[in-house]
Order: C-alpha cells, then structure tokens, then sequence
C-alpha cells in the first residue's frame, strides 16, 4: 500500500505532500484506509471481496433475476456460469465455497425474491429455472384472468403443453369427430372451460401431486364466475 492513494485527486493541493526520505505521508496511508473499504483496491488485502462502494452499487440490479453486474453479454437471461459464480460470491462477505454460496445464498435470496410478486417455486426447480420464471412472471400478471394468462401460468409450473377450450366447434362435415376427445355434445356450459394437459409418463402418486397442483393453480387464477374440468393425457414413454 505505499502507492498514492487515488482519493488524493480530490483534496485541494494544500494537503498535498512529498515524499521525504522515501516515507509516504501520512495523509496519504490515511485515505487509502476509506478508499480500500469504500471504492476497494485491486490487491489480495481482502481476498478478491468487493468494496462497499462497489457492492451499493449492484443493489438496484440484485432485484432482478438476469444479475446484470455479473455479465457483458447483452442477452436478457445469460445462464450463471462457474466464472461467473465466482464473481458474485465476491460481492458478499463470505468464506464458504462458491458452489455452497449459490446452492445456499443465491437460492434463498430466489424465494425471498419471488416472495414479492406472490410467486411460489417449486423446491426441485434449479436456480436457472427459478430466475427464468421470475423474471417472467410480471408478463404473465398482466394476462391474469384470462385464457392465455392461465395457460403461461401451468406451463411454468407443469413444464409441458397446455391447451384451454372455451368453446367447442360444431360438427362438420367430412371432418372425423370422437365424442370424449375432440367433440362434446351439445357444446359447453355457459362460463366453463376445459383444461388439457400433457404429461410424461409417471407413477400414480406423481401424477396425482401434479393434477393437484395444476387444480390449485386454476382455482387462484381463473374468473370467480367460471368452472371447468381438467383431462390429463399421459404420453407414452
């Protein structure tokens, strides 16, 4: 530390000192204590942590899931990779592992961030999928109540397609129609509408856990007025 501290630029030149006898002035040691702490200096004094200046300085991009300060890349969701993994933990004060640091930290700090838009993630979702649905979801709010806002909704939580029917067409001519799969007779319920969901193949009680989910999901999202049903179609293996 016995180069000149960069915060002497900005004192007038009345405190500024030479060196005598090959001793740096003391105003200058001085400074380099706040600039080290505030603005950081790039040396192994605080094994790679940032300073405080810099760490207040990526707040307002914490509380967006893409964690902008950690990437040149200009695309929207760049994937956290393991130099980038090390990057972030430098932000923090902490000693722990870097893989332990985004398995512990960054995924809590996930919940605790969907927490804010009353959004619920799923405990097997890795830390990609939690920051793609986060940042997602205020789209997905505007849509509320509607058909294409519910079906973005169950994709998020199911993974795999969706498809609503609010009306039914009407029979056709020379057009092959199964009463059950693609035609009802005498049309829909007034306010009703049918779920379809495609699922891989799974055990019963996986398959039972998911049609509770997708039941949960719809009695918070759809009109109050509305019902509906939900066929489940299992896809071979």
């Amino acid at each position: 530390m016995n180069s000149k501290s960069k915060y002497m630029e900005y004192l007038p030149s009345v405190f500024y000192e030479t060196v005598k006898d090959g001793k740096v002035p003391f105003i200058t040691q001085y400074l380099k204590i706040f600039e080290k702490i505030l603005s950081g200096i790039d040396d192994d004094a605080l094994n790679g942590r940032k300073g405080i200046a810099e760490v207040l300085d990526i707040i307002p991009e914490l509380f967006h899931p893409r964690f902008s300060f950690i990437f040149g890349e200009t695309s929207f969701l760049h994937p956290i990779e393991n130099n980038n993994k090390e990057l972030f933990r430098k932000y923090f004060n902490t000693n722990i592992d870097t893989q332990e640091f985004m398995n512990i930290y960054v995924d809590e700090f996930l919940e605790w961030l969907a927490s804010w838009v009353a959004l619920v993630l799923k405990e097997d979702w890795d830390i990609e999928r939690k920051r793609k649905v986060i940042a997602g979801i205020i789209p997905i709010f505007r849509m509320r109540g509607t058909k294409k806002g519910l079906e973005e909704y169950l994709w998020i939580y199911t993974g795999t397609d969706v498809n609503i029917i609010e009306e039914v067409e009407p029979f056709q001519v020379g057009i092959r129609s199964t009463v059950g799969e693609n035609t009802i007779l005498g049309g829909l319920p007034p306010y009703f509408f049918i779920v379809n969901v495609d699922l891989p193949a799974s055990d019963n009680i996986t398959i039972n856990n998911k049609r509770k989910v997708i039941k949960k999901i719809i009695e918070s999202e759809k009109s109050v007025h509305t019902n509906y049903s939900i066929n489940i179609k299992i896809e071979d293996s």
